[in-house]
């Protein structure tokens, strides 16, 4: 006679192999969540609206399930996200599924990819506790345009493209063995990336708190991301490579030839040069977008 529950005798040990199942279910989905707290933590945070919740039962456990929607600034709809919470107590989890029906919740966001976003149990139980998110304040991308920023940075974002291009010229120049800049060019061009850079920086710490630059790069449109991180990385292979070929002792490496830069030294700090003129316009260009898209809720206030 067959039991609708069995066990597997293993060297004289009973096993349930239906309960292994639901541990090693359960085990899997606390690592998972574990998982998604963890990598979020330095995630966008924005604010969504919870828009069906349901409870369901199986196995004396009961589900919780939310969808939510929320808005991404450059994003022209809503997103949508969903979230389970498994409850051993019925009253408890009809409580979280009336209390965040239709409330304003926290979410957080990917910068980099919008659409992925994670809800804290620790954040929903605040709302469920009676404690519901009163406002939606403004993320930090959009915080109102400083007036010297208003001012400064349109032509400053063109002073930089200039260098930008110029810089590129010069390398690649550079890289066919012509020179096609005096010591004089040679040190403005260094010290312009570096001075364009020091307001393009305070404008970004300003925009993003606590932020750091590689989340701030995440959340920055495809086109301004993929063009920073190919100068980032092209500036620090072209380095490695001339510090090798300086340590070769290729001819031209060294520094200068008769009273000018060579060639090569060019080559060597153009790379760096590029760098941080496409870093600076990139980073004016967000704080003016996003600035100008945070001063909209003030003019229907």
């Amino acid at each position: 006679m067959l039991s609708s529950h069995f066990f597997i005798s293993y060297h004289g040990i009973r096993v349930d192999p239906l309960a292994i199942v639901a541990m090693t279910t359960a085990g899997a989905r606390a690592a998972w969540h574990a998982y998604q707290h963890r990598r979020s933590e330095h995630w966008t945070t924005s604010y969504g609206t919870c828009t069906l919740t349901e409870v369901t039962s199986k196995n004396d456990s009961f589900r919780v399930r939310l969808l939510y929607s929320y808005n991404v600034p450059g994003e022209r709809y809503a997103l949508a996200g969903e979230f389970e919470k498994d409850f051993n107590d019925e009253d408890e989890a009809r409580q979280w599924a009336e209390g965040l029906r239709e409330q304003t919740i926290p979410v957080r966001y990917n910068p980099g990819k919008p659409a992925t976003s994670v809800l804290w149990d620790s954040e929903l139980a605040n709302v469920v506790a009676g404690n519901p998110v009163l406002s939606k304040p403004t993320p930090p991308s959009h915080q109102p345009l400083e007036s010297w920023e208003r001012m400064f940075f349109p032509g400053l974002i063109v002073l930089s493209a200039t260098g930008l291009a110029v810089s590129l010229a010069v390398h690649v120049a550079a890289i066919a063995g012509v020179a096609l800049v005096s010591t004089l060019g040679f040190f403005a061009l260094h010290a312009a990336c570096i001075v364009l850079f020091f307001p393009a920086a305070k404008g970004t710490n300003q925009q993003g708190h606590s932020q750091s630059l590689d989340v701030a790069i995440k959340s920055w449109p495809e086109w301004v991301r993929i063009s920073t991180y190919f100068f980032f990385y092209y500036a620090i292979f072209n380095f490695l490579l001339c510090l090798a070929l300086f340590f070769m002792k290729e001819p031209g490496y060294g520094g200068f030839e008769n009273g000018a830069p060579s060639p090569e030294l060019i080559r060597w700090f153009s790379g760096h040069w590029m760098l941080f003129f496409v870093a600076s316009s990139a980073m004016m260009y967000m704080r003016l977008r996003s600035g100008a898209d945070g001063e909209a809720p003030s003019r229907t206030a």
